[in-house]
């Protein structure tokens, strides 16, 4: 992490191309992001919307049940003649052998008053408070406005517990009898016997909804429009309503949620970003890892280039002279268009033995390169440089394998060849005409040679060839030139 910042520190763009980009990026994407989110809103909103709309469908299916009931009871002969006071015994005859009361339901009977003449639930389901009850089911009293009709009640106990109910006024079968008070049923919004997705949807119902003001749903005109419909009232005779959505809490849970995914797209690509830049990186060490070694091999050659220079005597006036002569014939014969030097009857064998070419044939072919542009490619990736050094540390191999084959000496005296004779006899010629002097040309044979060679062998030849050119290299003064003229 520490070296891909690094790399990001170093190849920051300029404020003006970031801010060009941000705004390419902007325009870009705020069309797409902003579609997204209100597909993504939409979506929400039909989603909490089907939820409601499932909770609220079974609260009617559960108000339908109960208001059948209710009105089947309210229309009793045997709870009218209780509330008539003609049937005393309607709790026990009637009441305690119906299995109505097992899932937690509460029976209200209240008197033309308001007053409570019967409260009945079983008593593992007592409410916690039934007074709050019987004030709930009292204010739906004066919804009642014929006998036919019945009021819808949603009424909460102290200890959190909703109830559902209907209240109808209470006649003989017929419906022929005055009204003797008001029947209440309520049965809990939530039952111990629902199943799991039950639950869960009343639940959600039971959250979004609340209790208008008491008094809007007196007067049809003034009912609210967000109130549930058919109404159903509360404590007070308040009237419940869905509760508004607001627009922000479920945007922020949207945002939130691709939040967290673009999050983690960010940070993928951040990722694959620093995987990329790190291996760049390591490419480029291993890169500089391989011009390091390959220049200090090329040191390495031009080291023992030097001493073997050295040991050649090369860095003689001769050696000197040597040089120069190498670079007269190389330069002006490539300057002048004319072919490079043809090797010398002394490398021509020494070539041919070695499979390779002297190192005069591999300057003369560096020299090629480097006057025709070949020798400096233009580098266009890190692995031309590294190739183009390898290949110039293989030649300086080349050029150090083959040394013993230098274009203008000969490789078994160590003396200058013919090539380089007759170079410096034409400068000497040139100088010495320019200055009015002379100068003395002195060829030396060995006699019988070729006896030798036949007699002793071509290597016992060859060191009495190295002797006498040994002995002659001590007898020159300082001016004086020694060469090998012939080819052995």
């Amino acid at each position: 992490m520490r070296s891909w910042w690094k790399e990001e520190l170093h190849s920051r763009p300029s404020r003006a191309v970031a801010g060009t980009a941000l705004a390419v990026s902007l325009a870009l994407l705020l069309p797409l992001v902003v579609i997204h989110f209100s597909q993504r809103l939409t979506a929400k909103l039909h989603e909490q919307s089907r939820s409601l709309q499932e909770g609220q469908g079974i609260v009617e299916v559960a108000y339908g049940s109960l208001s059948r009931a209710t009105l089947d009871w309210g229309r009793w002969d045997s709870l009218y003649g209780f509330v008539s006071g003609t049937n005393p015994r309607f709790p026990i005859t009637d009441i305690q052998t119906t299995a109505l009361f097992n899932g937690g339901m509460v029976m209200l009977v209240l008197n033309e008053a308001g007053k409570p003449v019967l409260t009945y639930a079983l008593r593992s389901h007592q409410p916690r408070e039934m007074a709050a009850l019987v004030r709930c089911a009292r204010g739906g009293l004066s919804e009642l406005r014929t006998m036919a009709n019945s009021v819808r009640l949603l009424c909460r106990d102290p200890g959190g517990q909703d109830y559902i109910g209907v209240v109808t006024s209470i006649s003989n079968s017929n419906s022929t009898a005055p009204r003797r008070g008001t029947l209440a049923f309520l049965d809990p919004l939530i039952r111990d016997d629902y199943n799991e997705g039950i639950r869960r949807s009343l639940q959600s119902f039971q959250a979004n909804v609340i209790w208008l003001p008491a008094g809007q749903g007196r007067d049809p005109i003034l009912v609210p429009p967000e109130s549930i419909r058919p109404l159903i009232h509360g404590d007070g005779g308040a009237l419940l309503a869905f509760r508004p959505r607001p627009l922000l809490p479920i945007l922020a849970r949207v945002l939130l949620e691709d939040l967290l995914l673009a999050l983690a797209l960010v940070l993928g690509l951040l990722g694959f970003r620093s995987i990329l830049l790190l291996e760049r990186r390591r490419q480029r060490l291993r890169s500089r890892l391989r011009e390091r070694l390959a220049d200090g091999r090329i040191r390495r050659v031009c080291r023992e280039l030097d001493q073997l220079h050295a040991q050649m005597g090369l860095n003689s006036p001769a050696a000197s002279q040597g040089r120069q002569a190498l670079g007269r014939l190389l330069h002006l014969r490539q300057l002048h268009g004319q072919p490079p030097l043809p090797p010398g009857p002394d490398q021509d064998d020494h070539a041919t033995r070695s499979g390779k070419p002297g190192v005069a044939a591999g300057f003369a072919m560096a020299e090629r390169k480097v006057l025709s542009g070949a020798a400096a490619p233009s580098v266009t990736r890190l692995g031309d440089v590294d190739d183009r050094l390898e290949r110039l540390a293989s030649q300086f191999q080349e050029f150090l394998d083959s040394a013993q084959t230098l274009a203008l000496i000969d490789p078994l005296t160590q003396l200058p060849n013919r090539r380089f004779f007759l170079d410096q006899l034409a400068l000497v010629a040139s100088t010495n005409c320019e200055r009015g002097t002379r100068y003395a040309v002195l060829f030396v044979d060995v006699d019988r040679f070729k006896e030798i060679n036949d007699t002793f062998g071509h290597s016992f030849g060859d060191n009495v060839l190295t002797i006498v050119a040994q002995r002659l290299r001590q007898l020159l003064r300082p001016n004086d030139f020694l060469c090998r003229y012939g080819g052995g």
